[in-house]
């Protein structure tokens, strides 16, 4: 653990994640104030990502902002296919993680085409509670935080890796390159529930947001067909809330915002209905212009915007080749578990989060983050707060247990002395040491008494005998 390269942190991600949850239920421009206090605590970080204005996924700029919220969550597992390319942002895993890629890299934290919005050098960028698993070890490696650092001197570079179980193949240290490229940041196996601990509550987090965000009324149209055009009805709302059934969206291929005005913070898609969704989405627009084109300004703007809340579904899959704008949210888990929640062979640009498995097996299809402009899905510049694993505690040694005191005497009587042996009584007769300790712990009982009665009963006899011959004398005499 490279702990003297870690900067100090101002609070854990539980409370931050505590406090995320209850301003998401809130939403609106409250949420975007409390999200850009937050990020103003600590001015040593980069800067924190300004809603609707990141462009589009290109590689023509580095980190350019600070975010360590979970950019992508399985709640179960994920699986990376063979020509699934990269995760950009903190990756977090409820059980067991298995990067597929059949050769070359697979980029985890950082990205070389993305938003350029990637978490602090030096932070967890890949949580693991279960095992880590790199299918094939030889031709392929994943690359954590690659171009990650904060200028320091010396600088922190990189990103950590977090993993509850075992590695497959075994990490060796930090010079197994092979096929762990930590760029500077550390791997950390069998860590147990602390891997994820900072992340324990995120699963219900999810489920109540998407329960949140359901029950919201919607605020504008939805006409569907080949195209789904979403129009906004009342100009004064933020969020604005939609809602289209699973089966309309499998249906259309285009998506064209109309009329959602230019103050809302966010748009809540609902979609409802519990069948199995498969959606490939081809275009996005807002108000007649495309916004799916990498150059163009409405790419961040529409995919920090804009979230898609699978209310029912427990099998989804986003398909195609395509770039998909927006955050997906999917609560559920799907009853065949393992098989997965959600499949993604799109490239996708926002929060990626279910309660279920993730497949992402495109053909260099990658994950993008852009976090959500309000509530516990928006950017987050301070750092998780890994927890460390509990040392086993030796037992103390037992007590030797105090042996009880002889009781005392009842009710305060006395017991008497035993009496001198007769001079004359024999030596075998001695009262044996059990007998006599039986005897003096008897208080006034009967057999106290009767040791007393033997010599009295000889006396008067004695006397009485003598008593009697003298009166005989007299009477002759």
């Amino acid at each position: 653990m490279n702990s003297s390269r870690r900067r100090a942190l101002k609070r854990p991600a539980v409370l931050a994640a505590g406090i995320g949850v209850a301003t998401a239920l809130g939403l609106g421009s409250v949420l975007a104030a409390a999200g850009a206090a937050s990020a103003a605590t600590d001015a040593s970080q980069q800067n924190v990502c300004p809603p609707g204005t990141i462009p589009g996924a290109t590689n023509s700029h580095a980190s350019t902002w600070t975010d360590n919220g979970v950019a992508v969550y399985a709640g179960r597992d994920f699986t990376s296919g063979a020509n699934a390319a990269e995760v950009e942002g903190l990756l977090v895993v409820g059980r067991n993680a298995t990067i597929g890629r059949e050769a070359g890299v697979f980029n985890i934290g950082t990205a070389g085409v993305g938003s350029g919005v990637w978490p602090s050098a030096g932070s967890v960028m890949l949580a693991v509670g279960g095992n880590l698993a790199i299918g094939n070890p030889g031709t392929a490696h994943i690359d954590v935080g690659a171009g990650a650092t904060d200028g320091g001197s010396p600088a922190t570079t990189g990103g950590d890796v977090r993993v509850g179980g075992s590695t497959a193949p075994t990490y060796a240290g930090p010079g197994d390159v092979t096929p762990y490229f930590m760029n500077g940041g550390t791997l950390t196996e069998k860590q147990g529930v602390a891997a994820t601990a900072p992340w324990a509550g995120w699963g219900d987090t999810l489920t109540a947001l998407s329960a949140d965000f359901g029950a919201r009324a919607a605020t504008g149209t939805a006409a569907a067909g080949s195209v789904l055009t979403l129009t906004s009805t009342n100009a004064a709302a933020d969020p604005q809330v939609f809602t289209v059934s699973g089966a309309t969206l499998a249906a259309t291929s285009e998506v064209h915002f109309v009329g959602i005005p230019a103050g809302a913070q966010s748009v809540i898609v609902n979609v409802v209905g519990a069948a199995p969704v498969a959606w490939a989405p081809t275009y996005f627009s807002d108000d007649g212009v495309r916004a799916d084109d990498f150059a163009s300004p409405l790419y961040g703007k529409l995919a920090q915007r804009t979230i898609w809340n699978f209310a029912d579904a427990t099998d989804v899959t986003l398909g195609g080749t395509s770039q998909i704008l927006g955050s997906v949210l999917v609560p559920h888990v799907n009853p065949a578990d393992p098989a997965p929640t959600l499949t993604i062979t799109a490239s996708t640009n926002g929060r990626i989060m279910t309660n279920g498995s993730i497949v992402m097996d495109g053909v260099g299809n990658e994950l993008h983050n852009y976090p959500f402009n309000t509530g516990v899905l928006s950017c987050t510049v301070q750092p998780a707060t890994p927890a460390q694993p509990e040392v086993p505690v030796r037992p103390e040694t037992p007590e030797v247990p105090v042996q009880p005191e002889t009781p005392e005497v009842p009710g305060g009587a006395v017991v008497p002395n035993q009496p001198a042996a007769p001079v004359d009584t024999p030596a075998a007769a001695t009262t044996a040491p059990a007998a006599a300790a039986e005897s003096a712990s008897l208080a006034s009982t009967g057999g106290t008494v009767a040791v007393w009665l033997v010599p009295a009963g000889i006396a008067l006899l004695v006397g009485g005998g003598f008593a009697l011959w003298l009166t005989a004398r007299r009477r002759k005499a």
